[in-house]
């Protein structure tokens, strides 16, 4: 049941990106130019799901398969210290996966992929925040 509410948190973290992003970045028709394109929230949509979800889906389900390894063998019983041991961890595991994914086509010293890098931070977290919301929900419709 691990990897399957690992892939059910994916697809709602990706589904959630995405429609932030979408919110973010779309320009209502009241506040369109004429002579200007522009994209449809459902365009936005479908352009940042297609982008996102194999990244959750590989690297994501991935790494939080990692972590929940290292922290079973681990086995810490104070629950805020595991909760703040994991962001650190969600945090770090976000930085390196955009890292790797975007630091190859960008110089390190320019200022330009640290946008991508606090998405990637920030993706993390929601897996994170996602994932613990759906085992629970997981844990009550089984038990």
């Amino acid at each position: 049941m691990d990897i399957f509410s690992k892939l059910i948190t994916a697809f709602i973290s990706a589904i959630i990106l995405s429609l932030i992003l979408s919110y973010m970045n779309y320009t209502p028709l009241p506040q369109q130019q004429e002579g200007i394109g522009y994209w449809s929230f459902s365009g936005l949509l479908q352009v940042y799901l297609l982008y996102s979800l194999p990244v959750f889906l590989f690297g994501g389900v991935t790494f939080s398969m990692f972590v929940d390894f290292i922290y079973n063998k681990l086995s810490i019983a104070n629950q805020i210290i595991n909760y703040l041991l994991k962001l650190v961890c969600y945090a770090t595991g976000g930085l390196v996966i955009m890292g790797v994914l975007v630091l190859p086509g960008n110089s390190i010293a320019s200022l330009e992929p640290v946008p991508y890098l606090i998405l990637g931070i920030i993706s993390a977290l929601l897996f994170l925040h996602v994932n613990i919301g759906t085992e629970k929900v997981l844990e009550k419709i089984v038990n």
